[in-house]
């Protein structure tokens, strides 16, 4: 992390690694209550070293800014960023607005959470650039009226088990979690919005849960390729323990990619990631995985 204060503009600003999530399993509970029932679950959720850049200062303008080279993403009031320094700003009192650039790796509509890490990462730099001084778990319950899946990436130091709609955090050690070594992403030519899964996967309700992931069923009454797309991540590439991350399209496996441009072949547009490990953060700190040379592109 990297904090600077220009002297002359007496501005803050710092560099931070927003990263992704993985749901290594996922199950479906019950629901919450009328009037607005919602999928209850209980899933182990961990920060993972696929992510996006998030550059943030301070400003003396009289509106927050948010830039992003990927022109798919808004960057106006849709944007969970600009949502997050609103809430900053309605729970603290202060009147601080902020500059904001995106650097997006993580793709959209995979399951991966990067939305919603985006607007934590921007909760957690609000905090610390104005000094207001709130606690991690008052921010994870600030990020509550955004999104379910926020309060984790600050209540946690990157590795938890989540129940409720996702938005109950009991955090987990790194030590728990355990050494997964290499995992691969897999992420298909295509995304699949959240409602729409969990939709899907109402229809079925009573049916027999899935391995590692409930959702998997509603994700495949929508894309059914990806049953083929999961195994030849097995057959072809080698990999095991092959999961859907979230409400999809992502997939995910665990070792060394073979045959990887055979695997590309057969499923053109497709992004791969290899290597990914799990990250973590001390207290008092945002997740550590600033080193330029490591970060995981796409192979």
């Amino acid at each position: 992390m990297l904090i600077v204060v220009g002297v002359m503009a007496r501005r803050a600003g710092m560099r931070l690694f927003s990263p992704a999530k993985v749901n290594t399993f996922l199950k479906i509970t019950g629901r919450t209550s009328p009037p607005n029932p919602m999928h209850t679950m209980v899933s182990q959720f961990h920060t993972i070293s696929l992510g996006d850049w998030m550059q943030i200062s301070t400003t003396d303008a009289e509106k927050d800014s948010l830039r992003c080279d990927d022109p798919s993403v808004p960057t106006d009031e849709r944007n969970l960023i600009i949502k997050a320094l609103e809430v900053f700003r309605r729970k603290s009192g202060s009147r601080q607005h902020f500059d904001v650039t995106l650097t997006k790796r993580c793709p959209n509509q995979a399951g991966l959470g990067g939305g919603s890490s985006n607007g934590a990462t921007a909760l957690w730099a609000a905090n610390r650039l104005t000094r207001f001084g709130a606690t991690d778990d008052t921010l994870a319950e600030w990020s509550r009226e955004l999104g379910s899946d926020l309060p984790f990436f600050l209540a946690s130091k990157g590795a938890a088990l989540c129940s409720g709609i996702g938005d109950e955090v009991f955090p987990m050690t790194p030590e728990a979690v355990g050494g997964h070594g290499g995992m691969v992403f897999v992420k298909p030519s295509f995304g699949l919005p959240t409602p729409a899964v969990y939709k899907e996967y109402a229809k079925g309700d009573g049916q027999a849960p899935q391995p590692l992931n409930d959702l998997t069923r509603g994700a495949v009454e929508l894309r059914p390729e990806l049953l083929n797309i999961a195994k030849d991540m097995e057959d072809v590439m080698g990999l095991t323990g092959v999961s859907m991350s979230g409400s999809g399209s992502c997939l995910f496996g665990y070792g060394k990619p073979e045959r990887l441009e055979d695997f590309k072949a057969k499923y053109p547009g497709t992004m791969v990631w290899a290597d990914v490990v799990p990250v973590f953060r001390e207290s008092g700190q945002w997740y550590n995985y600033d080193d330029d040379d490591a970060f995981v592109s796409a192979v």
